[in-house]
């Protein structure tokens, strides 16, 4: 058995070297080869390997190794060309992504997209791939704004709006009635998941009793001498797991011990690690649930613990879902126009994160997670449906 390091390692190499033959062979070629007549499919993937987010880039590549090795597994028993992987690292720098991106449409020739996970460099990437008509799906980008960039922007994690609105039912129905919002409206992630949020909670028949702003680099004390003031139920902080982990410690260091929920930047094992004590029975919204009572979800999981001695985390089951929503658009095809189509069609497919459908608008639609903390573990707490 292959040690998990060993494999990542392997796989990295093994995908690289391919991408530099592929670069190579099309150099100086003035015609790309036409799709139809390629024994491969070829995929660009775009994803931060090197930088500050190089982290966030391994794990996706993982639950990408596991999908594609299911998909060509499958194509292979259909007599269907296999699925073959262009990898460009993004640097985890902005500019980076728009070179790739270009690099793999026009010398490339790939028919399909996957990439990239931070919002703001899918923002740079997606507008290049739907003027020359290329799917992309991003398996973590939840800013609003991205599918709204053309017909041919897919994603594979909830959007802001829908995950606020997931918060927002979940605080009215476990019974929490006077909520206090903590905003970084600096942070259109922030801004945008608290502002929802409110609106939501506040049709439920909620109320928001008291909505604080703060920023990186002011000293926030005075916000939450007001929060404990108005005495609220609950605590909203649609912040980062960092930011968050920070906050928390200064309101218990108050003596206020309400519950505080938490949007999907808290969903990482780094949580515990800047919170420790200070965030125990915290909620958080997730795409992913490992222990969930779902076959699916638990396949993936069992798969991932074998290879990668873990659970995996949401990122590396969404990039898992991505891939398999692609493949499930390239069973006919290799075409972008049609893969576009058959993207569209799909509806009820298994996957990581559960049953995955996309609607008209290209997001998905499917369950939201809800975990609470619990002595250091992530525990599954509410399932909210679409």
């Amino acid at each position: 058995m292959v040690l998990p390091t060993m494999f990542f390692s392997h796989l990295i190499c093994s995908i690289l070297l391919s991408a530099i033959l592929s670069t190579v062979g099309m150099m100086g070629c003035k015609k790309l080869v036409p799709l139809s007549n390629r024994s491969e499919v070829r995929v660009g993937v775009l994803f931060p390997l090197t930088g500050q987010d190089a982290l966030y880039g391994r794990e996706a590549m993982r639950g990408l190794e596991i999908a594609l090795q299911q998909i060509n597994l499958e194509r292979a028993s259909r007599s269907l060309s296999p699925i073959r992987i262009i990898l460009r690292d993004t640097q985890s720098k902005e500019g980076e992504t728009s070179i790739a991106v270009r690099d793999l449409i026009y010398r490339q020739g790939v028919s399909a997209l996957i990439g990239e996970l931070d919002s703001g460099r899918c923002m740079e990437a997606a507008p290049i791939a739907e003027r020359s008509g290329i799917p992309f799906i991003s398996p973590a980008a939840t800013t609003d704004r991205l599918t709204k960039l053309g017909k041919y922007i897919f994603r594979t994690c909830f959007e802001n709006s829908q995950q606020a609105k997931a918060m927002a039912a979940f605080a009215w129905n476990s019974g929490f009635r006077r909520v206090a919002l903590l905003i970084d409206p600096s942070k259109e992630y922030s801004s945008n998941l608290g502002q929802t949020f409110e609106s939501e909670f506040r049709n439920l028949g909620g109320t928001v009793v008291s909505r604080q702003n703060i920023s990186d680099c002011q000293d926030f004390s005075p916000q939450l001498l007001s929060i404990q003031s108005s005495e609220p139920d609950l605590l909203v902080l649609p912040l980062l797991h960092v930011e968050g982990a920070v906050v928390a410690k200064r309101i218990r260091a108050l003596g206020l011990n309400m519950p505080i929920l938490g949007g999907d930047g808290w969903d990482t094992p780094d949580l515990v690690t800047w919170g420790g004590d200070f965030i125990e029975g915290s909620y958080f919204v997730s795409h992913y649930s490992p222990d969930s009572e779902n076959s699916h979800p638990s396949q993936f999981s069992q798969n991932y613990q074998t290879i990668f001695g873990t659970h995996g985390s949401a990122l590396s089951a969404l990039t898992h879902d991505a891939i398999l929503v692609l493949g499930e658009a390239l069973r006919d095809t290799d075409q972008p126009e049609k893969i576009r189509e058959n993207l569209l069609k799909i509806r009820n497919l298994p996957v990581a994160t559960g049953m995955f459908s996309f609607a008209s608008d290209r997001n998905p639609r499917k369950h939201v997670f809800v975990t609470r903390l619990e002595k250091g573990k992530f525990i599954p707490c509410a399932t909210l449906n679409p």
